[in-house]
């Protein structure tokens, strides 16, 4: 939380930790607004699992700095980034999706002001790059209204459990079009468990959209691709 930390602390906090705090898995630095530099040395703390940055008043030169910085991988026992709440950032959030999608499992990008334009690149990175390694991702806080790219993500990522793409606090929807490639998507996709969108399920033909949606999530929250390689096993 708020502890009036800038770039100025970090050498020394860093400092302690490794000599003092061996067995820190998870460091929070939620809410230092003057955070504005030092993320190669946080990053570079060795056995961190979490990070978590919400609420810092990063802007988009921090959002590259921190993207250079996950991709030189030096704590290779980074799991988890949270950079939540920084709207400064928000045109810098497809470079750092970019380096996290080879190197950490989790990420949360929510309420950073993404424009319809950079969630596209977003959905498109996590589609497209090779050997993803995120399993959870959140990015909570914007206007989807078209699935086409979310319905593109799914079919092709492979890696991704939870996927969290809805607002909150404000009604917006897919279209038909878009839910329906949605649902075409998640048939052949036998990872994805959780998966939260914003759509208004007005009509009979979108509320049974949605629910063979739920279907696939459930069969694949109950193990589908256990059965599909045990079905494999005995056809080989």
């Amino acid at each position: 939380m708020n502890c009036g930390i800038t770039r100025h602390h970090v050498v020394k906090l860093c400092e302690s930790i490794r000599g003092r705090m061996h067995g820190l898995k998870e460091l929070s630095l939620r809410q230092n607004f003057g955070l504005d530099g030092g993320y190669h040395d946080l990053l570079a703390l060795p056995f961190i699992k979490s990070l978590d940055l919400s609420l810092c008043d990063l802007d988009e030169t921090d959002g590259y700095w921190l993207g250079r910085g996950i991709l030189k991988r030096e704590n290779k026992n980074l799991d988890k980034l949270s950079l939540a709440g920084n709207y400064r950032i928000a045109n810098a959030i497809p470079e750092v999706v970019r380096s996290a999608a080879s190197g950490l499992t989790e990420m949360d990008c929510s309420f950073c002001g993404i424009s319809v334009g950079s969630q596209i690149k977003v959905l498109d990175i996590l589609a497209e790059i090779p050997n993803c390694t995120i399993k959870s991702f959140r990015m909570q806080g914007i206007m989807v209204t078209d699935g086409e790219a979310l319905a593109n993500c799914i079919r092709k990522n492979t890696s991704l459990h939870h996927l969290i793409v809805d607002h909150p606090h404000e009604v917006c929807s897919i279209s038909l079009e878009g839910v329906d490639q949605i649902r075409t998507a998640i048939k052949s996709n036998y990872y994805i468990e959780t998966l939260t969108f914003d759509v208004i399920p007005n009509g009979e033909c979108l509320v049974k959209l949605l629910k063979e949606i739920e279907f696939w999530l459930e069969l694949n929250r109950c193990g589908r691709r256990a059965l599909l390689q045990t079905n494999e096993g005995s056809i080989n």
